[in-house]
């Protein structure tokens, strides 16, 4: 397939249900599925879920998701395609099954800047969003941290998204193209600070973290640490006054099939938090 997926009917001659009613799409060989990763607030709550593409052949093999990315940059229309339908799998299961928080649904730059040249967001996006039940306040636009040759294009892209009331987040700040340059064109309501950022914090390099920190500051974002996955490192995340924590520690990704097969509510998420945050100071 060469050519880029943009009609309703296009990605949904992709798609497939599960006998658990869960939804994938089929892409050149691959099944694409969902899975969430909760984000925690400073309180504990559940505050959101970040929508995690997972990958197999069709014999059940698995894909390294971040590899196969890094193979389609090449090959945009691909990468694309890619995120399109991992987009409207992630939308359509979060609907049926956590509607009752917020999502984060990642979006690579050249994705989106081919969107918002075709207007998808207004023409696809948001009436799938209303035909779903989903407020376009409870998504977050996670622009991923991939290099863009156009900063100030993919900036009024992300202003169109927020005039459609989305809201946008900004993922793995402090590596290759989620830069303080892109951080201040786009401005973001969140912030997410990449990891290698806190690792350098906890060995003595602080001054990357503070400043990430004073320029979501700026730019009246909110800052989520990514990466929490220690105890240590939950207590430096308190310690620094994050609003929000996401990390394997406070709360494991899981496939949308495992959370319909268990619990469906907060509680499997919550209990996570609890556990992890039960170990600070003892």
């Amino acid at each position: 397939m060469n050519q880029i997926l943009r009609a309703r009917d296009e990605l949904e001659k992709q798609l497939f249900q599960l006998d658990d009613d869960t939804n994938c799409a089929s892409y050149q060989g691959l099944v694409l599925q969902s899975a969430y990763q909760p984000i925690f607030d400073s309180s504990g709550d559940v505050f959101a879920y970040e929508a995690l593409l997972r990958l197999h052949t069709e014999k059940e093999q698995k894909i390294d998701t971040a590899s196969l990315i890094r193979s389609y940059h090449s090959q945009p229309h691909h990468l694309i395609n890619l995120d399109r339908l991992a987009r409207v799998i992630h939308l359509r299961n979060f609907a049926r099954f956590l509607s009752r928080s917020n999502l984060f649904i990642n979006m690579c730059p050249v994705a989106m800047v081919d969107g918002e040249s075709q207007a998808l967001t207004r023409k696809l996006m948001l009436p799938r969003l209303q035909e779903l039940g989903i407020l376009p306040q409870q998504v977050y636009v996670e622009i991923l941290e991939h290099f863009y040759h156009d900063p100030k294009r993919l900036a009024e892209c992300t202003e169109l998204l927020k005039s459609c009331n989305l809201n946008i987040a900004m993922d793995d700040y402090g590596i290759k193209g989620s830069s303080e340059q892109r951080a201040r064109l786009v401005a973001p309501d969140v912030m997410k600070i990449d990891r290698s950022l806190l690792v350098m914090y906890m060995r003595g390099n602080k001054q990357p973290i503070h400043r990430a920190i004073s320029v979501a500051k700026d730019l009246k974002a909110k800052v989520l640490i990514e990466g929490i996955e220690c105890q240590a490192c939950l207590q430096v995340a308190n310690e620094l006054g994050a609003d929000y924590y996401q990390g394997y520690f406070v709360g494991r990704p899981r496939y949308i099939s495992s959370i319909v097969r268990g619990d469906v509510s907060d509680n499997w998420a919550k209990a996570e938090y609890n556990s992890a945050q039960s170990t600070i100071g003892s």
